[in-house]
């Protein structure tokens, strides 16, 4: 779930286009590096599977770590809410991760 995402597309347009596939293309890498399975996505969020609590998180870890390192638009960094942080932890779009984990059960 990218933050700000309707304030980035207002302000970014095409820039943001780009955006959304470079962030869906790290999803997409990610997810298989981990042995996942993409459930289903909404908009700019994705429902994943992931074999254990060990892969969810370094699912979410490696998602972090690419998105502070890929090539994201001028137009996109230049967004207050997609530019590099003072300290350098962020740079470009933000993205909320979120893991559940449990036994599956199927009826």
């Amino acid at each position: 779930d990218i933050k700000s995402s309707t304030s980035l597309w207002d302000a970014c347009g095409n820039s943001m286009a780009l955006a959304l596939r470079i962030h869906n293309d790290i999803i997409r890498r990610c997810i298989g590096d981990c042995d996942g399975f993409e459930v289903k996505t909404i908009g700019d969020s994705f429902m994943v599977a992931l074999p254990s609590l060990d892969s969810a998180v370094w699912f979410g870890l490696s998602v972090q770590t690419e998105l502070v390192l890929a090539q994201w638009p001028e137009a996109v960094l230049e967004h207050e809410d997609a530019g590099m942080s003072e300290d350098g932890a962020w740079n470009g779009i933000r993205v909320r991760v979120g893991v559940h984990f449990g036994t599956v059960e199927v009826v």
